[in-house]
């Protein structure tokens, strides 16, 4: 099964970010995709008023981004991907830009490997990387423990 498929097995009445968070907690263990967590190799860098952060991924390669606590711009610099959202899949082949909102969350699946960058507003000219995490991201936990508690929730409920 494709992994991403596993998204349209979790139960209809959830909402697209339950759907997510079902994802990440089937797929975490799986070669090949990614919750991003404090680990994932992101280089760090500052252009004027932005914090950018810049990221390579290989081809076939699932990643689910941390809820996005506040809206910034997403630059596809290289390569080409699926995204997913509510209402389906969305190719972007680079040079692509989008611009998310509060609440959003990256469902990508690359198609050739890719580079990415996400761009911050920073005008107080912040450098500590972890200040800066906290302040645009959710934490990795916090889709993981949803999603494992959604699992866990629905088997009890198949069980009945």
């Amino acid at each position: 099964m494709n992994e991403l498929a596993i998204i349209e097995s979790a139960p209809k009445e959830l909402s697209w970010p339950d759907k997510i968070a079902w994802l990440a907690a089937k797929i975490a263990p799986l070669e090949g995709s990614k919750v991003e967590d404090d680990d994932f190799e992101i280089r760090h860098s500052f252009k004027g008023v932005w914090y950018i952060r810049e990221f390579d991924l290989p081809a076939d390669y699932i990643f689910i981004g941390r809820t996005h606590l506040l809206g910034h711009i997403v630059k596809l610099i290289r390569g080409t991907t699926w995204v997913e959202t509510p209402t389906g899949r969305v190719r972007y082949c680079a040079p692509a830009m989008t611009h998310t909102q509060p609440g959003h969350q990256m469902v990508v699946q690359t198609i050739t490997p890719i580079t990415a960058q996400s761009w911050h507003l920073n005008p107080d000219g912040c450098r500590d990387i972890a200040e800066l995490e906290s302040e645009y991201f959710a934490p990795p936990s916090v889709i993981l423990q949803r999603g494992a508690q959604l699992i866990q929730e629905t088997a009890k409920w198949l069980e009945q």
